[in-house]
């Protein structure tokens, strides 16, 4: 059977061409930006101070407000540059996507919860929460690479990991797993900027005709 007419393929380059302007990686860029460079400004207020309990109950608003303007904005992108340029295809959620959501849930819960039980722990981590955390995003963008054959991905992931070994060099400490944050966000940003550039000049927008009407033209 060819691509054309395997379902799997079928929807491996219709998801692939869906990521192609850049603007998931604009999103997801922008938060990891934001709450980076959110949290050092927090990180340097004095520990048990006013300012210090405020800022951190100003994070979790923070990342809340700043989840929903994005949605929003993401959205309007969406509607008013992207799918008229593309046109618009729902799939039905697949099983193994609902097992991953759910496998991804369940490991950020045993984490917090491992995290609070064996905090003493946490000082002997800190040091490579940098590394640590880039690694994770390195994970995350060679996956990306691979299975969409984003090229772009694979400099992301190596990018990733020299901002993690940059934070251990300068003994960030777990500051550096909020350096990394703020890095690759920027980073990402800047490439779904670069990405969606290219999507608007090379991808016009579809015209569509009403039925009969180049008859009666």
């Amino acid at each position: 059977m060819s691509d054309l007419f395997d379902p799997a393929k079928a929807r491996e380059r219709s998801l692939r061409q869906a990521f192609e302007d850049g603007v998931e990686e604009i999103y997801i860029g922008l938060f990891s930006l934001v709450m980076g460079a959110a949290y050092l400004v927090f990180f340097t207020l004095p520990k048990g101070s006013t300012a210090a309990q405020i800022g951190s109950f100003a994070g979790s608003f923070l990342q809340i407000a700043l989840i929903l303007t994005l949605v929003a904005i993401r959205k309007r992108v969406k509607a008013t540059y992207v799918f008229p340029r593309t046109g618009y295809v729902v799939f039905r959620r697949g099983k193994w996507e609902t097992w991953m959501v759910w496998l991804f849930g369940g490991v950020a819960l045993t984490i917090a919860l491992a995290a609070t039980i064996w905090r003493s722990l946490l000082p002997a981590l800190s040091s490579v929460a940098g590394p640590l955390f880039a690694a994770g995003w390195a994970g995350c963008f060679l996956w990306a690479g691979i299975a969409y054959k984003y090229p772009h991905m694979n400099w992301l992931a190596a990018f990733s990991l020299l901002v993690g070994i940059a934070t251990y060099v300068a003994g960030a400490q777990a500051k550096g797993m909020l350096w990394v944050m703020l890095g690759v966000g920027m980073a990402l940003a800047l490439s779904g900027a670069l990405r969606f550039r290219a999507f608007l000049k090379t991808r016009p927008i579809i015209e569509i005709h009403a039925i009969g009407e180049d008859h009666n033209a």
